[in-house]
Parts: structure tokens; C-alpha cells; sequence
């Protein structure tokens, strides 16, 4: 037989594997799902928390295929109970109450945020961010759903059912004294899978615009972090360096270890990104140069950019001209700033240049 003619026999044979669509009877199997999913849901709810609690929606979970999704039995029912919002993971194919939840995320948070407090005073918030379902939903809808019931006292048994980071977040506070707390705070890393850290922000403006901000952004924001797991303890601080209009600081270093200065980049005509999309400048370049290896993490403010909104490109490149490289940056921004969180690795005897190029 012909592979032309094998393909189009796979092809009418196999509709739902190659355009993933739900026929009639799948689409009245589907309901069927999502209606016994929220009657368990609430059965669940019940019997774990004792409440009644209201369906608000519903998500049927889907398994991606080569192309389009197989539909599954399992659906996130969204719910709420007085005031308080939360979520449901929970099968419909039969009546169970086997699920999980994020009910108590609030008490949760609640409780750690106290226990942090009785250790260091000034407890501005703590976020817990956990991970115990795994399934076809995207991480926001998945994460924060808990199979365990806390009652209080056991935190320690219900986080090691977990894979979680807790972060206690602070304004221009001195972490050094917990140090000497680490066995107060074991509950909250007693295996391999959890860490609690503390971050302590120059402001209260700070926190805001770098809440729960990743580790490579730390430095934008906070003076100060704290790190514990089960296999060790952090501290680092931050010394932020500053030039010109432009601040950075350098990765397990101090700003002393770089040296700065503004260039005079080339004709931008003859780089290669020049060529092709006829680039202009739009700020100032910068040289930075160390007598050891590091990194460099730089944020500059956007009044230093001409034309901001239609920027495009930084440009990074090393050696003695603006010939090695030009790329996209990852950048986020603030009101004032922007900041890539990609750190540039310095190298003796060969310096760093950066600026920013337009179109």
C-alpha cells in the first residue's frame, strides 16, 4: 500500500488524535464530568472543613496531544465561602471525596507570618508558594492546592508533603539575628524539598515593585537576604555601586571590584544588527572592566533612553570594540528603572561594553 494512502486511512480513522475535537458524545460526557465534579467538590469541602461552600466556575482539565487536547475527567472548581476565595482539584468520572484545595492558604500564611514575628519583629508579609498536584493545568492554577488539613500544630507534617518556598519579606531590617534561630525554624525546611527565605527591601516602594522578585533580582531591591534549607544557610547583602545616571552591583563581590566608565561606542553601521535593521543609538555606552572574574547585574533609568517606549535592543558586547555581539534583553521595569536580570560576566583584561540601540 502507499504511504499516501496509509496517511489518509490514519487520518479518517483517527480523527480526535489529529484534531483534538470533541464529538457530540464526548461533549455530553464532558458535562456529565464537570457536574459530578462539582457536587464533590462541595461533598469534599464539606466534609473536610465542615462548610457549604457555592460553585463560582468551573475548568476541565485537558491532556495536550500532538494537536488539540484529549479531554479528562478531572476539574478545577473554583469556590467560595463567606469571603474567601479558593479552589478545588477533584475528579467527576464517579461521587468521591478524594481532592485537593486551597482553603487554607490564608491561615496558612497567617500562621507563618506569626511564628516569624516572635523570631524577628517587623514581619511586613509571608507568601507561601507550594506545589503538590501535577497535572495538565497551567502552574497558577495548580499551585497552592493541599491534600493535607493543618490544624495549627502541625506544619511540619503538612509542608513535607510539599514541594514549597516560603518568603517572609521585610523593609530595611537587619536579618543577622537568625542565625541563631535556625532550629526555630526547621519545621519550615525539614526536607529537601522546602526553603524559607527572608528578604529585606531598602523601602517599602522597593518591596512593592520587587515582590517576591527571583534571586537574580534581588539586588534591585532588597539590601539583604536570608536562605535556609535543609542543606544549608545564606546570607548575602547588597552593595549597590553607582554611575553616571546608572546603578549595579556585582554578584558575591563588592562595587569596588569593577571599574566604570562612559566610551564612545563605534559606528554603529558596521556592526552587524546595524546593518540590518539601520539602528541608532538611543543612550549613553559604558565600559566595565574588573581585575578578577564577575558578574554584573545593571539597571538604568528610562529617562536615559531616547524614544524608551520604541527601544528595542541591548546591546552587549566585550573585547577592546562594539564587534562580539548584540542582543534582546530580558528586561523588566519599574516607574523609574530598568533592569536586566541576565547578569553579564566581566573577564580581566577585557572589558564589558553596554547600551542601549533603537530602530
Amino acid at each position: 500500500m502507499k504511504l499516501r494512502n496509509r496517511i489518509l486511512i490514519l487520518l479518517c480513522a483517527s480523527p480526535v488524535l489529529f484534531c483534538g475535537c470533541d464529538d457530540a458524545e464526548q461533549k455530553k460526557l464532558n458535562k456529565q464530568w464537570v457536574q459530578t465534579a462539582e457536587q464533590n467538590a462541595k461533598d469534599y469541602i464539606l466534609q473536610k472543613y465542615g462548610i457549604d461552600a457555592e460553585v463560582t466556575d468551573t475548568k476541565q482539565e485537558r491532556r495536550p496531544m500532538w494537536i488539540g487536547s484529549e479531554p479528562l475527567s478531572t476539574v478545577l472548581v473554583n469556590m467560595k465561602y463567606q469571603d474567601r476565595a479558593f479552589k478545588v482539584y477533584i475528579d467527576g468520572s464517579q461521587p468521591n471525596h478524594e481532592g485537593l484545595d486551597s482553603y487554607q492558604k490564608e491561615d496558612l500564611e497567617a500562621f507563618i507570618q506569626e511564628q516569624c514575628e516572635a523570631l524577628l519583629p517587623g514581619v511586613h508579609s509571608a507568601v507561601l508558594e507550594s506545589t503538590e498536584l501535577n497535572s495538565n493545568l497551567s502552574k497558577e492554577e495548580s499551585d497552592n492546592l493541599y491534600s493535607g488539613y493543618f490544624d495549627g500544630t502541625n506544619i511540619q507534617d503538612f509542608l513535607n508533603s510539599l514541594q514549597s518556598t516560603i518568603t517572609v519579606q521585610y523593609v530595611s531590617t537587619d536579618l543577622t539575628p537568625l542565625e541563631t534561630r535556625q532550629e526555630d525554624l526547621k519545621p519550615f525546611f525539614q526536607n529537601e524539598k522546602n526553603k524559607i527565605q527572608f528578604i529585606s527591601y531598602r523601602s517599602e516602594e522597593d518591596l512593592q515593585n520587587g515582590f517576591l522578585s527571583a534571586e537574580s533580582e534581588n539586588a534591585v531591591f532588597a539590601d539583604s537576604t536570608y536562605l535556609f534549607t535543609k542543606a544549608e544557610s545564606q546570607y548575602h547583602t547588597y552593595q549597590i555601586g553607582s554611575f553616571d545616571s546608572f546603578y549595579y552591583y556585582v554578584v558575591d563581590g563588592n562595587p569596588e571590584d569593577v571599574t566604570v566608565s562612559e566610551t564612545v561606542p563605534d559606528d554603529i553601521s558596521s556592526w552587524e544588527i546595524g546593518k540590518e535593521k539601520k539602528a541608532k543609538f538611543a543612550s549613553k555606552a559604558y565600559a566595565i572592566g574588573s581585575a578578577k572574574d564577575c558578574s554584573v547585574v545593571v539597571w538604568i533609568p528610562k529617562s536615559e533612553i531616547s524614544d524608551y517606549e520604541r527601544h528595542a535592543w541591548l546591546a552587549v558586547c566585550r573585547g577592546t570594540e562594539y564587534t562580539a555581539e548584540s542582543r534582546s534583553p530580558f528586561i523588566y521595569s519599574d516607574e523609574k528603572y530598568l533592569y536586566d536580570i541576565v547578569t553579564f560576566p566581566v573577564h580581566p583584561d577585557e572589558k564589558f561594553y553596554f547600551t542601549f540601540i533603537k530602530y
